[in-house]
């Protein structure tokens, strides 16, 4: 017997579709970085290697994704600036050693500029702010985007702290390296599902 849905539970429906979807790609990433730690070696979490650029892109695409939605959707142009400058501010973070050598005074804290153009811009444009940071903190893309906050902050900053690792397993010589293992992985998944949760916002919110 066919079943009638309205446009509300088809939005469910296709909702849960693609958080099905978000899981899977996550599960096949995870098993891609397996394999790369095993043709990579002791190399896949050093500085500028292959773990940290991706990192940088992931935090740049979905700076861009979100950047991209301000034109298509005016009332969420606010959330969509704030939320493209936390990326960009991110990726200036993860570049800091970079721009040590590049700007050695100011280094990667020109990133400042991003968040405080946002903020400026949301200021500015309040009334309208407020209702569109309802309507986000209502969307499946805000949920994602906390997951990933998780990921990203308790569990890999707190998690892989050295202290909590010492206490573990001692005092080893390789402590750096499990160190490292721990939170870089942690972050790549959490850069990836932000990179997810980007792709869902602009699903939300892209006019029709």
């Amino acid at each position: 017997m066919a079943t009638n849905f309205n446009k509300t539970e088809l939005n469910t429906i296709y909702s849960t579709i693609r958080q099905i979807l978000y899981f899977v790609a996550i599960f096949a990433f995870v098993l891609l970085v397996n394999v790369m730690a095993k043709h990579y070696k002791t190399a896949t979490f050093e500085e500028h290697g292959i773990i940290e650029n991706m990192q940088i892109s992931f935090l740049l695409s979905a700076g861009i994704v979100f950047f991209v939605n301000t034109f298509h959707d005016k009332q969420m142009r606010a959330i969509s600036y704030i939320l493209a400058s936390l990326c960009f501010f991110a990726t200036c973070r993860e570049l800091d050693s970079f721009f040590d050598k590049l700007i050695p005074v100011i280094s990667w804290k020109f990133g400042f500029f991003f968040p405080l153009f946002a903020g400026i811009y949301a200021f500015l444009t309040f009334n309208n702010t407020l209702k569109s940071a309802l309507q986000f903190l209502a969307s499946p893309s805000f949920l994602m985007m906390c997951c990933a906050a998780i990921i990203i902050l308790p569990i890999a900053q707190c998690i892989g702290h050295r202290p909590l690792i010492i206490a573990t397993i001692g005092n080893i010589d390789i402590l750096p390296l499990i160190k490292q293992l721990f939170e870089e992985c942690c972050e790549l998944i959490g850069y990836f599902v932000f990179l997810l949760s980007s792709i869902e916002y602009n699903i939300n919110f892209h006019k029709k």
